[in-house]
């Protein structure tokens, strides 16, 4: 999530990648995750020995051959280490697909060379954490990749698994691992994966197309290109094409702010203000703006203008710097026309940190004029300046700066934002935005604590609440309050229909708030909406469409209605935005199972990845779920007990033992998660999903009647009201009832909830229960196998 309406009473089922480093002064030295490639030629000092003129030509010839490449991969030269060579890229997959072609191009000549002009290179890579400044690159990053090179084939690559991890797709299977490896002074043993001389041609086969540069000059040079094939083509076409890729004139996308700046705390302050931007913006009547998330992608990356643009759907983009020292601002911001490449206008703004809310009412007011062609916002006025304390505000905005791409909210205490909020509205008790930053952080935090320590959510609970109140005493229309009394609600209450009217007065009050569209998607899939839920989503991605959370919310919508063909569609756009690939290939996958029972489209993704990073729990959770599905009971065993410290992997080894017909062996395990669930249904008799969980454990350690009351009070519980659609979860019981009947033998109550299960939208699919051993007590009934299979899609 990381974003400020990802996680408030909704599970995540993956965790995004960490927050991107931030652009710093040219004199300071950054650190980020870079891709490094070393190449060194194969035998370089006999070469010279046998002939120095021919050896240093060949040399050269392989600099000019790696520069050639690096120009179309984008990478960048950083050094010449004796024969040997340093250079950098952004993206892993271009270092590999670099590294490929720089083989295949010495291989085509090495074809036709006699042999004294033969050339052969060994190619190391690693993708790592890397010091940028002091005219170099530095850390462990780059010495991995340094000790990674001597075990590369001649002609070949050697690779890390953290490279291996960003290729998908075929070029990843030629690819073959040579297990961990101990390098030299380094502490931690690498996995490696070799890509050997003889692979290189069907490697170099599967390439795709070079990447477009983000250079302004060869931005040109396509965009002549362009001219010429419009010319050829006819005006009449150009005048089609060009209606069509600017169908919305009236949008913006605000770029990740450049911060100039060294002192401490001003990477979080540019951040903040580049959030609070956007926001006065996107005040501007009838202009689409991208939300910060979905632009937070090209932070700290050389960014090309149009292909930005082409991505998140907008005609005009904003970018700029930000240099602070001390009270004083200086603000550097220019407006491009996307298609055209073409500079707007333009503005450096010296101002006083007090002076923030006037600048950005400016920039905003200059913004409608060029796009509008008029001036849409009224300058602020004293009354509606969030604070009057400079002071209170940095410390607001220093607080928000993660919010939006932050993976660990919702998942540990919020107590450092928490921290600097209180600060903030101690300093102005009459700050709103502030008060209404508190209750969401608080909501946060209350998720948090439902999982991990019960006993402090009440805590946050009131304090959302109180926040919540206060920030509406203060500014009852203010969106950000009302969405935080909606949050607020929601923990408080438990009852989504209580918190749907403050988060639809919210957008009403700002149309297009990408946080009150996140939550009001939720609020209406828990009441059975689902139609108004992907209304919603598909309003959110118009706004935000890099929201990962938002295209699995999206796909998980359509999938429990078993609209494939829909699936596909969205599948196919969010795949054009991901930067999170493997995840949305395994849904993908997954999708397919459902659609036509077969398993091993699923099962390529998920045995393909070697991720070490955000979404590696995630892809041992489908490799558990296929395990299970094909009966291989002690590999989901192995699996879930690695990780049996977690209470959901716990559960998992339970469940996978209990299965195998191995109670007793899954006794330990269930007992720990029943105990849980019951220390939480002491304090909360009535919270249904607690029900429901302990009612599955009951049934896995063999209680049947034991489980069927909790199932059967968790159902009545989650009951929908008259007129309303039932919610996800309360399908999820009905589906748990169903099952836990057939294990009891009530095979007429199991065969009226599964018809049921697989006429509605519950998510249920035929193929997945004709598989599924939850389902094992029917699977040899002939009228149960006969109703499951006429609800198989067709093929």
């Amino acid at each position: 999530m990381g974003r400020s309406y990802k996680s408030c009473g909704q599970p995540r089922r993956y965790a995004i990648g960490a927050d991107r480093p931030k652009l710093c002064a040219m004199a300071r030295t950054h650190r980020k995750l870079t891709a490094v490639m070393f190449t060194d030629v194969v035998g370089y000092s006999a070469l010279v020995n046998a002939n120095e003129r021919v050896a240093r030509e060949l040399l050269e010839m392989h600099q000019r051959l790696l520069h050639r490449q690096l120009s179309i991969r984008r990478g960048r030269h950083i050094d010449n280490i004796g024969d040997g060579t340093l250079t950098i890229f952004d993206s892993a997959l271009d270092a590999a697909e670099c590294a490929v072609a720089i083989q295949r191009e010495l291989q085509q000549h090495n074809a036709t060379a006699p042999p004294e002009r033969r050339v052969h290179i060994r190619i190391g890579l690693h993708q790592g954490d890397v010091e940028h400044g002091r005219g170099g690159v530095y850390g462990d990053g780059v010495n991995v990749c340094a000790r990674l090179e001597p075990l590369s084939p001649p002609g070949g690559i050697a690779a890390s698994s953290m490279v291996i991890a960003q290729i998908h797709g075929p070029l990843r299977a030629h690819f073959k691992s040579i297990g961990a490896q101990t390098l030299k002074n380094i502490a931690e043993p690498v996995e490696v994966f070799k890509l050997a001389d003889d692979d290189v041609a069907a490697a170099a086969a599967v390439l795709g197309p070079p990447p477009r540069s983000g250079s302004r000059l060869r931005n040109y040079a396509v965009a002549a290109g362009v001219a010429v094939a419009v010319l050829a083509f006819g005006a009449a076409a150009w005048l089609k094409v060009r209606a069509t890729s600017s169908a919305d004139e009236a949008s913006l996308a605000v770029l990740p702010l450049e911060n100039l700046a060294t002192e401490p705390g001003s990477a979080e302050f540019v951040a903040g203000l580049h959030d609070s931007l956007i926001t006065e913006i996107a005040r501007t009547p009838h202009l689409k703006v991208i939300s910060r998330s979905s632009v937070m992608r090209y932070a700290g990356k050389p960014v090309s203008i149009p292909d930005a643009a082409r991505l998140l759907r907008v005609a005009n983009v904003l970018e700029g710097s930000v240099q602070r020292s001390g009270s004083r601002v200086r603000v550097n911001v220019q407006l491009i026309r996307a298609d055209t490449d073409e500079h707007l206008w333009a503005e450096v703004y010296d101002r006083n940190v007090e002076d923030l809310f006037d600048l950005q009412t400016e920039i905003a007011r200059e913004i409608a004029r060029k796009i509008h062609g008029r001036l849409a916002l009224p300058a602020m006025s004293d009354a509606e300046r969030p604070t009057g304390s400079a002071e209170a505000y940095e410390l607001y905005l220093r607080a928000i700066s993660r919010e939006e791409n932050d993976t660990s909210l919702g998942f540990v205490p919020p107590d450092e934002p928490l921290r600097l909020l209180e600060q903030a509205v101690a300093i102005d008790p009459s700050f709103a935005l502030a008060y209404a930053a508190i209750a969401r952080y608080a909501a946060w935090g209350a998720r948090w604590a439902t999982y991990v320590d019960p006993t402090r959510v009440d805590g946050y609970v009131v304090r959302a609440v109180e926040a919540a109140e206060r920030a509406m005493d203060l500014k009852p229309e203010l969106p950000e309050a009302l969405l935080g009394m909606g949050l607020a609600r929601y923990w408080k209450d438990r009852d989504p229909e209580i918190a749907e009217p403050f988060f639809t007065r919210a957008l009403e009050k700002r149309p297009g708030y990408p946080a009150a569209l996140y939550m009001l998607s939720g609020v209406h899939d828990a009441l059975g909406n689902l139609d108004r839920a992907v209304d919603m989503v598909r309003a959110l991605l118009d706004v935000d469409p890099d929201n990962d959370q938002a295209h699995t919310q999206l796909t998980q919508l359509l999938t429990r209605q078993r609209r494939y063909g829909e699936v596909d569609r969205a599948y196919a756009r969010w795949l054009q935005m991901s930067e999170n690939r493997g995840f949305v290939e395994s849904l993908q996958a997954q999708l397919e199972f459902y659609r036509s029972g077969d398993l091993e489209p699923w099962k390529r993704v998920v045995g393909a990845s070697h991720d070490t990073t955000g979404q590696s729990a995630q892809f041992n959770l489908d490799r558990w779920a296929i395990a299970v599905y094909e009966g291989r009971f002690n590999d989901a065993v192995a699996l879930a007990a690695s990780h049996a410290s977690e209470l959901g992997w716990s559960r998992l080894a339970g469940d996978a033992l209990a299965l195998a017909g191995n109670r007793e062996r899954a006794r330990p395990y269930l007992e720990t998660v029943a105990a849980h669930f019951r220390a939480q249904l002491a304090k909360s008799p009535d919270d249904h999903s607690a029900l429901d969980a302990l009612g599955q454990t009951q049934r896995m350690l063999g209680d049947y009647v034991g489980a069927l009351a909790s199932i059967e009070r968790a159902l009545q519980l989650s009951a929908p009201k008259t007129g309303r659609a039932p919610s996800a979860s309360h399908f999820e019981y009905l589906m748990h009832r169903a099952q836990l009947a057939g294990a009891m033998g009530r095979r007429d109550q199991a065969l009226v909830d599964i018809d049921r299960l697989l006429r509605e939208p519950s998510g249920q699919h035929a193929h997945a229960v004709l598989r599924d051993p939850y389902w094992g007590s029917l699977h040899d009934d002939p009228e149960f196998q006969e109703r499951v299979k006429s609800f198989l899609p067709p093929a």
